[in-house]
């Protein structure tokens, strides 16, 4: 068996976190890597195909976030949740309202949210209905502390389409935990917001390698990894290692005789709660459920 090669590893990795950079889903940067992963794929001897679906591309061109520490403004550093929306360019004033999520998010009554810029504690919302209540409270808006991460850099994030587009969305911008816990040490009041873009229309991809095995009723070995990445981050470990992964398996594996069909993937969409993912489900569900028997997942962040 041929042994993995790091030059090829350096070399993927560097086209898709170097050269291609960025690579939000449903933009052009995505569909080149895409394309990228679909010519190695082939070149290793897999058969190919690319499966594209509908979804809503986050195409922000600024974010202001102020936040008022009593005898001044200051400027801090936000990031747009994917599926929400941004406020068209006006910029938004309101109250600044501490919530601790999931604790607060049981009360059976929010309606003191309204029109509050709330400071959420917490992660994703907990359930459709949790997140319903917190829309139906009508907030200006949410900057969301993801407390799994305390440190100084907004991390990016999505609500959950599904969500947003049964319910609705207010704006909702990551804020970093060191952030957040200043303006609670230094009394802050007052919020402002303003965010040109959002969301449009566009479509994603799933890229699929196929090595047939020896015997087809044996069923089906998946792997997968994925190619998109969050806002402003280059996608090195999330998850270009992934899909390099997956590529160095496809070129070891395709020249080797093997019993069951080998089934790669490299999913589109995955940062915006894995669209991409539950798309393939969703378009191979019968087959799915007939010959899948393993799935391993590099996803390495």
């Amino acid at each position: 068996m041929n042994e993995v090669s790091p030059v090829r590893l350096e070399r993927d990795l560097q086209q898709l976190a170097g050269h291609i950079g960025e690579r939000l889903a449903g933009t052009a940067a995505e569909r080149e890597a895409a394309d990228y992963i679909a010519g190695e794929f082939s070149a290793a001897g897999a058969g190919v195909t690319i499966e594209e679906f509908p979804m809503r591309a986050r195409l922000v061109s600024s974010e202001i976030l102020e936040i008022n520490l009593g005898a001044h403004w200051e400027c801090f550093p936000g990031s747009l949740f994917s599926n929400t929306p941004g406020t068209q360019g006006e910029r938004i004033e309101a109250p600044l309202i501490f919530m601790e999520s999931p604790a607060e998010m049981s009360r059976s009554d929010l309606s003191h949210l309204k029109g509050m810029a709330v400071v959420m504690l917490g992660c994703h919302i907990e359930s459709r209905e949790a997140y319903r209540k917190l829309i139906e409270a009508a907030p200006a808006f949410l900057l969301v502390v993801d407390i799994r991460y305390p440190g100084d850099t907004p991390p990016a994030d999505g609500m959950f389409p599904a969500y947003t587009t049964a319910i609705g969305a207010v704006p909702t911008v990551n804020v970093a935990y060191t952030d957040a816990w200043r303006w609670q040490v230094d009394g802050a009041t007052t919020a402002r917001l303003t965010v040109r873009g959002g969301m449009d229309e566009s479509m994603s991809q799933n890229v699929i390698a196929e090595i047939p095995g020896t015997d087809p009723d044996a069923g089906v070995l998946f792997m997968g990894a994925h190619h998109d990445t969050q806002a402003g981050s280059p996608g090195a470990d999330d998850n270009a290692t992934g899909v390099i992964g997956v590529l160095e398996c496809a070129r070891l594996l395709a020249s080797q005789p093997h019993r069951r069909t080998l089934r790669l993937i490299s999913f589109g969409c995955e940062e915006q709660l894995s669209l991409g993912s539950a798309a393939y489900v969703r378009a191979h569900r019968d087959e799915l459920g007939r010959n899948g028997k393993f799935m391993f997942n590099l996803d390495s962040y």
